[in-house]
């Protein structure tokens, strides 16, 4: 089932799953974001919502990674 208007395109679990082990396994330091189309929404506004949420959780597995607290920790003097 493919939840994007490409022919046999990523399900949402499968672009989460992906993006989680890309934050595993690499140091993402930039990401940019930008496939969504308002105009191929379907009038409920549920496109914006993913993009955001894929975004917020994306972020969030990065956040949690053991090399990304250590820098935190460091600029924070921690």
């Amino acid at each position: 089932m493919s939840h994007t208007a490409e022919p046999n395109g990523m399900t949402y679990a499968e672009l989460r799953d992906t993006l989680d082990a890309i934050a595993q396994r690499t140091q993402v330091i930039a990401f940019d974001f930008v496939e969504v189309n308002p105009q191929l929404d379907v009038g409920t506004g549920v496109t914006a919502y993913l993009g955001a949420h894929v975004m917020v959780e994306f972020l969030g597995r990065i956040c949690e990674q053991p090399w990304w607290i250590e820098k935190r920790n460091q600029r924070l003097n921690l």
